[in-house]
């Protein structure tokens, strides 16, 4: 059996998981700027029903982010493993 890593190609996928960080982030805040605007509009069962729908997607949205994070630490530990183990392995060898 052999593992392999390819180091530019999991520096390509780190980097693609913190886009969608971002990009997450980025929605998040985006939505937040105008739920503020439109629920000064609002009012009675429709801001109510609004806010907590809003509330629910909001927390689904984090939940999602904090598995991406953990899977890039997870990843980014992977990677540095392997490339521990590698190394240690050449050593062996000369």
């Amino acid at each position: 059996m052999q593992i392999k890593l390819d180091p530019a190609k999991h520096v390509a996928f780190l980097d693609e998981i913190n886009m969608s960080i971002s990009a997450i982030d980025g929605e998040l805040d985006r939505l937040d700027a105008s739920v503020k605007t439109l629920q000064s509009a609002w009012s009675g069962e429709a801001r109510d029903a609004y806010r907590v729908a809003q509330s629910e997607w909001s927390r689904s949205m984090r939940e999602l982010r904090a598995f991406l994070d953990h899977a890039r630490e997870g990843a980014a530990d992977a990677g540095r493993k392997l490339r521990a183990a590698d190394e240690g392995v050449r050593g062996l060898w000369g």
